[in-house]
C-alpha cells in the first residue's frame, strides 16, 4: 500500500515552484506555510499520531505572531547597554553638545572608539562633520580620548 502512494507523492503539484517542491519534502514544511509532502503517507502509517496538533495542519506565521512588545523590549535593552558604554564626548576639547550628538549619530559614542582611530579614520570623520571639520585633527581628539581613558600616546 505504501509503495503505491509514494510515486504519486513525488510528482510536483500543478503550479508548485521548485523551491516549494523541495521544501515540501521536509517535515518542517508546515513552518514555512507548506504542506509536508509525506503527511498523507504518515497519516496512513501512523493514524493515531496524525491527529496530534503538530501534524494536524500547516502552521503559517503572521505578523500578529511576532510580539512587538518583545522586540521593543530588546531594542530598549540594546539602547541601555549602548548608553551605559557611551562616554560623555563633551569632555573632549572642541566637542559641545551639538557636536557630541552628531558624533553619536555617526556611531561614535566612546573614548575607546576615538582612541583607536587611524589618520584615515580621522580624515573620513572630518569630511562627514557638518561643521568645524578641522576639529578632530586640530584638537587631537584621539590623543584626548586616550588621555581620558588613562592611556599614553
Amino acid at each position: 500500500m505504501m509503495m503505491q502512494t509514494l510515486p504519486a507523492l513525488l510528482v510536483p503539484q500543478k503550479g508548485e515552484t521548485v523551491i516549494d517542491y523541495w521544501m515540501s519534502m521536509s517535515p518542517v514544511a508546515p513552518v514555512f506555510g507548506l504542506e509536508w509532502r509525506f503527511s498523507p503517507l504518515f497519516r496512513e502509517v501512523m493514524p493515531d499520531m496524525a491527529s496530534t496538533p503538530a501534524m494536524a495542519g500547516s502552521v503559517v506565521l503572521t505578523e500578529g505572531d511576532l510580539h512587538d512588545e518583545d522586540l521593543e523590549e530588546a531594542e530598549e535593552e540594546a539602547k541601555a547597554v549602548e548608553a551605559a558604554e557611551a562616554d560623555d564626548l563633551t569632555a573632549l576639547k572642541g566637542v559641545g553638545p551639538k557636536m557630541a550628538a552628531e558624533l553619536n549619530a555617526m556611531g561614535l559614542t566612546s573614548f575607546a572608539q576615538l582612541a583607536q582611530m587611524t589618520e584615515a579614520n580621522i580624515a573620513e570623520l572630518s569630511e562627514n562633520l557638518t561643521a568645524f571639520r578641522d576639529r578632530p585633527v586640530r584638537d587631537d581628539w584621539v590623543g584626548q580620548a586616550r588621555a581620558l581613558m588613562g592611556q599614553r600616546t
